[in-house]
């Protein structure tokens, strides 16, 4: 069984929370290509060496 809940917020709560909503959230690939590059990856993929690391452990 589903019960609704009503809570009651303050005015200026509301604004807040509305505007929190309207903002574009940012996509963590978006925030990663503007990190600063790593020289030790610069003539290789990253992803490729941990796929190769990973398969050492196994």
């Amino acid at each position: 069984m589903r019960y609704m809940h009503t809570i009651e917020i303050e005015a200026e709560t509301e604004k807040l929370l509305f505007t929190l909503a309207k903002k574009d959230s940012e996509l963590l690939v978006d925030i990663a290509s503007t990190l600063p590059k790593i020289p030790c990856f610069e003539n290789q993929d990253p992803l490729t060496l941990q796929k190769a690391m990973r398969d050492e452990w196994h």
